[in-house]
Parts: C-alpha cells; structure tokens; sequence
C-alpha cells in the first residue's frame, strides 16, 4: 500500500493523494512549499483553470510509483460543444486509465460505452455554482449525455449547507427530462451526489 510521508517532499516530486476529496488517490506533482509543515501540488489530469493547486500536509501525500502516469504533464479536459469548460473537465474527474493515460472511449463511443454505474462521462461537479447557474449546466448536460445514450446522470453537489443539494432536488422534480432521483449510491459517492434517471424516448 502508499505509506504517508513524514517529510515534506521537494518541489517537482510526483506524490499520490491521501486525504479524502476531490483528488483521492490522484497523483499530483509538487508545485511549492505552503509554509513549514505543508506544500501545493497540482492533480493531475485537471483542468488548472477550474481545479486550483491543493494545500497539503506531508501526512497527506505518498510518494508514486514510477509509472508513466508520474511522468505525464497534467491535459486539459476533452472538448465538449455546448459546455462550459468546468463543465467539461467535471467529465474528466476520473478518466484515467490503468496506464495513467486519459481514456475517451464514452466520448468516443458513448453508446456503446453506456455505464451502469457514474463515470467522469456522465457526472457533473456543480460545486461552488449558485443554484440558478448549476440548473442551466445541468439542463445542458443531461440533454447531452443522454443524446450520448447514457440511461442517467449524476451531480455532484457536496454536502456544504445543504442548499445546493435541496435547491436541485427540487428543481428536477419539474424537470421532464427527468424520470426519478436519488442520492447516489455508497459506490457512487453516496449523498453527496444526486443521481438521475431519464425519461426513456417516446416511441
């Protein structure tokens, strides 16, 4: 298993993400020291326009395995029409293969790439939006991922106050795109998303 650090490692040294969030067992490279007990690193794989630099102790981060994935520079996310570019790198939170290198293949071809499950494809990170932007993201992005052929969808919301998570729940309940909702499952990332299942095509 990755054993936390003791020492604050150097600047430039791929390490892996301990602390729980949004860069969980993310490899990240070290950008500078935070003061004496802690540094900045840079996930991996992120957008660094939306996902800033984290602020993390020693005991927070593990040294990586010397893989391709330490060596890759953090891409941008993939390019998606119609979406903002948060928007897009929230498609991008987890798509990365065993190797380290992105995957597209649910871009690619979506269809026939449909989870059962949440994926960086079909889940929105709505974190930080005041509820009135965080529905015209979601309108958009559910017409886009079920276009895709994906059956639902998934937004992440955090737990925070509670506001965010209340206001979008009962917004979809006029949403007609919208068959039901639910907090996610325990695999999914539980409460702190809301997943939704679209209405199937008329015939």
């Amino acid at each position: 298993g990755l054993e936390p650090l003791s020492d604050i490692p150097p600047v430039g040294a791929h390490v892996v993400v301990l602390k729980a969030g949004i860069g969980f067992r993310k490899t990240a490279v070290v950008l500078e020291r935070a003061g004496p007990a802690a540094v900045k690193v840079r996930l991996d794989g992120f957008d660094r326009d939306v996902v800033r630099p984290l602020k993390l102790k020693a005991r927070d981060l593990a040294l990586a395995p010397e893989t391709p994935a330490t060596r890759k520079t953090a891409t941008r996310p993939p390019v998606v029409p119609g979406l903002s570019r948060r928007a897009a790198a929230a498609l991008d939170l987890d798509d990365a293969a065993d190797d380290g290198r992105p995957t597209q293949r649910a871009a690619d071809n979506p269809v026939d790439d449909a989870p059962l499950g949440r994926t960086s494809h079909n889940t929105l990170d709505l974190r930080g939006f005041t509820l009135e932007d965080a529905q015209t993201e979601a309108d958009a992005f559910f017409h886009r991922v079920k276009a895709a052929g994906f059956p639902s969808a998934f937004l992440l919301h955090g737990h925070g106050t509670g506001v965010l998570k209340r206001g979008l729940r009962a917004w979809l309940k006029s949403q007609s795109i919208a068959a039901t909702y639910n907090p996610a499952a325990h695999a999914d990332g539980g409460d702190a998303f809301t997943e939704v299942h679209f209405r199937p095509k008329s015939p």
